[in-house]
């Protein structure tokens, strides 16, 4: 590694690696890579972690910025809360701290291309703004679930991702410990929304009429006029944007070709099977013909004299008969799905279950195993908050749920101190008693010693 320059006046705290070179190392965790320029309140960096060389963008901030009574504890209250936030449509929040004085935030490092050097090509149909805009909204409507506000939803804070699904969008860094005389709501996001999507529009033939509409709500000049949250401007993207764009197919081989043309002639061959039976079958049958009237076999005849009149039959005494015994039960579609899903989970294929994991949830609303899966999956994408709603709503509906061996490794994993806010209290709450045993196991079970100490330190509160 080089010698790393700094942009600023003052000198970092320095170290040497093991080519003797000087590399800048920011609260003993994150060391400067290069740097990428001035922000707002001081310059952006690209760093790497010390212990596990995480690559990831620090933004180090000057003093001035923090120098008026309260202002640095405002800035870690807020970084605080963002940090715990984990969405797909959001760029992670990975650590935050203070270095001689001067804030620091760390970023994930996602590689994609910003929103404002896609403004004005021909590749920036209507269909892909408003899909874009959709995600947008997505993601501010995670972070307003939280109570977070973003202010920062602008072309060249927007990174669009390009992944095997197709292209994915996520939201960068909102501004955290915003300053000044006005008071901005989560309205302001939404407004900001709907100024990126009529930006990205201005220079295409004109939208759609439920498009124009959504652009004028969206950026109407009374704030009563707007869309007054990210849910109902959800709502009305509904039917607008079709289904992402799928991954180029990858070429045809000689050998594959081979394949492709001797089934394509034994499916030719049992289409011509198939072909004749298809004719077989419709063959119209011949019309029925239609019955004769009845005044066409006979004339009308009087009408009959009435039976006489005799005694009522006795009723038998029919004995009952035995109900069959009920079939044995097959297993059911949801078991099986079960197994599928959990298969893809265990292999981390999350992109195949997210496209199943909502309607599965939506098919059986009071099963408690959509729930628990789902939270695997929240677990698996950081949605700390999620995932421990979901894990709740679980054992409540099905208790012994909490000794599934699964569930008992994610919470020995929840006790970093990453999770504290999650709601990680409120599962060993809902554990009670039994929540000693499992954390006896997080002790037993734990990899460093700073899980151990997390996960002693909960058994004491439990009193165990």
């Amino acid at each position: 590694m080089g010698k790393y320059i700094h942009a600023a006046d003052d000198i970092l705290l320095q170290r040497r690696d093991r080519d003797g070179a000087e590399v800048s190392v920011i609260g003993g965790r994150w060391r400067l890579i290069e740097g990428l320029g001035p922000t707002v309140r001081g310059q952006l960096h690209r760093a790497e972690g010390v212990e596990d060389g995480q690559v990831a963008k620090l933004e180090l901030w000057e003093a001035c910025h923090v120098a008026s009574p309260g202002r640095l504890a405002q800035v870690e209250r807020e970084a605080r809360i963002v940090s715990r936030l984990r969405h797909a449509r959001c760029l992670s929040l990975l650590d935050f701290g203070v270095h001689d004085g001067r804030p620091f935030l760390v970023w994930e490092d996602e590689a994609g291309k910003r929103l404002a050097e896609e403004l004005g090509t021909p590749e920036l149909t209507v269909t892909r703004s408003a899909a874009i805009a959709l995600q947008v909204v997505e993601g501010v409507r995670h972070l307003h679930a939280h109570g977070v506000i973003h202010r920062e939803v602008v072309a060249d804070n927007v990174l669009l991702v390009s992944t095997i699904a197709g292209e994915s969008v996520k939201l960068g860094p909102p501004r955290v410990g915003a300053t000044g005389a006005g008071k901005t709501d989560h309205r302001g996001d939404l407004y900001a929304a709907g100024l990126l999507l009529q930006e990205m529009c201005a220079r295409r033939a004109p939208p759609s009429g439920v498009l124009d509409r959504l652009i004028r709500r969206a950026t109407a000049p009374s704030s009563a006029s707007r869309f007054q949250s990210a849910d109902e401007m959800l709502a009305a993207f509904q039917g607008l944007v079709g289904e992402p764009a799928r991954p180029k197919p990858s070429p045809i081989t000689p050998r594959m070709r081979r394949a492709v043309i001797a089934g394509g002639m034994v499916v030719g061959g049992l289409s011509l099977v198939s072909l004749a039976v298809i004719g077989l079958r419709s063959t119209p049958a011949p019309a029925p013909v239609p019955a004769p009237k009845v005044a066409e076999i006979a004339p009308a005849l009087p009408p009959p004299p009435p039976p006489p009149r005799l005694a009522p039959p006795p009723v038998p005494v029919v004995a009952p008969v035995p109900a069959p015994p009920p079939p044995t039960p097959a297993v059911s579609p949801p078991q099986s799905e079960e197994i599928e899903i959990w298969a893809l989970l265990e292999k981390g294929n999350l992109d195949a279950v997210a496209a199943r994991i909502g309607r599965l949830v939506a098919r059986n609303p009071e099963a408690a195993w959509p729930r628990f899966a789902r939270g695997e999956f929240y677990f698996q994408r950081f949605w700390r908050r999620d995932c421990v709603e979901d894990w709740e709503l679980a054992l409540t509906r099905e208790p012994p749920l909490r000794h599934d061996p699964r569930f008992t490794a994610r919470l020995c994993l929840m006790l970093d101190d990453k999770w504290e806010g999650g709601g990680v209290q409120r599962l060993l709450d809902l554990l009670g008693a039994e929540a000693a045993p499992i954390l006896r196991q997080c002790v037993a079970s734990a990899k460093t010693p700073r899980l151990r100490d997390l996960a002693s330190r909960a058994l004491a509160r439990v009193g165990g």
